[in-house]
């Protein structure tokens, strides 16, 4: 019986463990598969929505892309934010939440906006397009979820438009933004 229970006990472990390898969220094939332009080895790293919680209840500084690979405009932002990451030999990470999961409620938007800090609206975190935010020693100092008119994104903003400009915005955040 004994051994029974020890053959069972192990069966349980392996068949958990093979569950627990099989539902990690692959970034990479996500966003390759959906047309992103990004190498295997790249500079994201995934974290969950409380994992990000700790890194700013740590008051670390890093920055923040949200996104969801069943948007175009996402797929795109990756490509460029990895892209011009390469471009300025940027070593640092960007760390990723899927907003898969949060953007198609109301209470799920809310649920990212309380517990990362983002400043912006609801509105804006539908994940028709990314956001960025940029935290130093856990406050939010960047947020393109914000309205566009606030100081911090001015220099990001494109001229006469609503729209933030991303080369602007990456050699802001790959040569300027400091990352201790």
């Amino acid at each position: 019986m004994k051994k029974f229970l020890k053959r069972f006990a192990l069966l349980a472990v392996l068949f958990i463990s093979l569950i627990n390898l099989t539902s990690c969220y692959d970034f990479y094939k996500d966003f390759h598969d959906a047309g992103a332009t990004i190498e295997k080895t790249n500079n994201y790293e995934v974290l969950s929505l409380d994992q990000a919680k700790d890194k700013i209840n740590n008051k670390e500084t890093f920055i923040l892309v949200l996104a969801t690979s069943k948007s175009s405009t996402c797929v795109t932002r990756i490509s460029t934010l990895q892209e011009q990451a390469t471009y300025f030999d940027f070593k640092g990470k960007l760390y990723f939440v899927d907003m898969t999961d949060y953007k198609d409620t109301a209470s799920g938007r809310k649920n990212l906006r309380e517990s990362l800090k983002i400043k912006g609206y609801s509105n804006n975190l539908t994940g028709t397009d990314a956001v960025v935010v940029c935290y130093t020693k856990g406050e939010v100092t960047i947020d393109t979820s914000a309205k566009l008119t606030s100081d911090a994104l001015k220099f990001v903003v494109n001229d006469g438009a609503s729209s933030i400009n991303y080369d602007k915005l990456c050699a802001y955040l790959f040569n300027d933004f400091v990352i201790e």
